[in-house]
């Protein structure tokens, strides 16, 4: 080998490796050569300023694909073709444009979103919690009919056949007697037939009127004290053991009620005139008044804050007052409102028809979630920022946090309103699939 070709081996080697260091460090700076640059429209740069993917999800180790349209070239590209990533992963010196990323987990339901990614930036799409894929259960058979939850969400009440079932234990309460009516009073305590209180926690009743001639409806529990409605609808109140009977309040035509904090709110009538009324609890004195229309069927739905929100079921309407507000105590009204679900004290989740809609209580303004082809039967807040939802047939969950994702997650011939446990684990409901119905659960996460 002489002089010449020595020399000719050694600059390309060293050409080589200046680029080669130079396109590395251009990389490492989250630079890349754009040839994009070289057709039009042109630019004068062929540099190219890339971005950051930060991938999470929950559980973690769910598989990641990420495509990139390039529109110029009518082609798509994944960017970790023949590569296997996993979450959580840092995706670096990406063109900026959009990309669809893609989470696929064995045992879990896939996640797609549209996410674009902009130069210089880091793109986030972390704490994806993925719902499981799994197949219901029926626990025991039963007519498909309405359930109810206590507010701990331990207990399921079946409202035809009049039941109790115990989530955790996966046991039906055994009341040992003809049940004519039930009521969630609190977490441990219900009304059965309005003149007996059953603990659940005991398992065994703590006080009965039966044979005492008392009429007593709306019964309520508020600090270990029974009050409810006698049948010349003032308040009265007793001991658990429903002794030592006395009158609480009186004076109003008293619809409905609830006392919360220091204070009584009513629904009454006088006069053909219905109104809205605060009452401090110590002393019975007027705190605020607002008169109602005079039709419909008014409720005290929640007291959730400063706000009281009251509900007509005639009209399916919903009115939201802020009772002790200095400037306007009328705030909103909804009209064809159902399925009401709490997101938290500033807001919730409603169903109206064939849409869902969220409500914030500081703006006072409804914002569309999403509209359907089928009327929506039922729909509940998912602490994960789903909103799981039923049309009489499918249930099916909505991601709030990415792009508003709709995931199907079982078909059936029919099936009741939904409700979850307090862990956000499992779907509770009656449904008929075939000929098999009854109570069944669904695991999602």
């Amino acid at each position: 080998m002489n002089h010449l070709v020595r020399r000719i081996i050694f600059w390309s080697f060293f050409f080589i490796f200046i680029i080669l260091t130079l396109y590395l460090s251009l990389l490492a700076s989250g630079y890349m050569i754009s040839f994009s640059s070289l057709k039009p429209p042109y630019k004068l740069s062929l540099l190219q300023k890339t971005g950051i993917l930060a991938i999470n999800s929950e559980p973690k180790g769910a598989e990641v694909s990420l495509v990139k349209n390039f529109k110029s070239f009518l082609v798509s590209r994944d960017v970790f073709k023949d590569k296997k990533i996993e979450t959580p992963y840092k995706a670096k010196n990406l063109i900026p444009g959009e990309y669809v990323l893609r989470l696929e987990l064995d045992g879990y339901w896939p996640f797609e979103q549209k996410v674009y990614i902009n130069q210089g930036e880091t793109t986030y799409v972390e704490n994806v919690s993925l719902l499981k894929k799994s197949l219901p259960l029926m626990i025991f058979p039963s007519t498909v009919q309405a359930i109810e939850v206590d507010s701990n969400f331990s207990n399921v009440f079946l409202s035809e056949d009049l039941k109790i079932f115990n989530i955790k234990n996966e046991t039906e309460f055994n009341l040992g007697l003809d049940v004519d009516s039930l009521k969630f009073l609190d977490n441990s305590k219900l009304a059965v037939n309005d003149d007996l209180i059953f603990d659940l926690n005991k398992n065994k009743y703590i006080g009965s009127s039966q044979g005492d001639g008392v009429y007593r409806k709306n019964i309520k529990i508020n600090k270990d004290r029974i009050y409810y409605l006698n049948s010349e609808k003032n308040i009265f109140v007793c001991d658990l053991d429903f002794e030592n009977d006395s009158l609480f309040f009186e004076g109003e035509n008293i619809d409905d009620y609830f006392i919360g904090g220091d204070f009584i709110f009513l629904i009454s009538e006088n006069l053909d005139k219905k109104y809205f009324k605060i009452y401090s609890f110590a002393e019975k004195k007027l705190v605020r008044e607002l008169e109602m229309p005079s039709f419909g069927n008014f409720q005290i739905y929640s007291v959730i804050g400063s706000f009281v929100l009251v509900r007509d079921s005639s009209f399916s309407s919903l009115y939201i007052l802020e009772p002790f507000s200095k400037i306007n105590v009328f705030r909103g009204f909804l009209t064809k409102v159902e399925n009401i679900n709490f997101v938290d004290n500033n807001s919730f989740v409603y169903s109206s028809g064939f849409e869902i809609f969220l409500f914030n209580l500081s703006l006072f303004q409804s914002f569309l979630i999403s509209r359907f082809e089928d009327n929506i039967t039922s729909l509940l807040w998912h602490p994960k920022e789903y909103v799981i939802f039923s049309n009489g047939k499918d249930i099916n969950a909505i991601d709030l946090k990415y792009n508003k994702y709709v995931t199907k997650l079982f078909s059936f011939d029919k099936v009741s309103n939904i409700v979850l446990d307090k862990n956000g684990g499992i779907l509770y409901f009656t449904g008929k699939i075939a000929n098999q119905e009854g109570l069944y659960k669904l695991s999602i996460q």
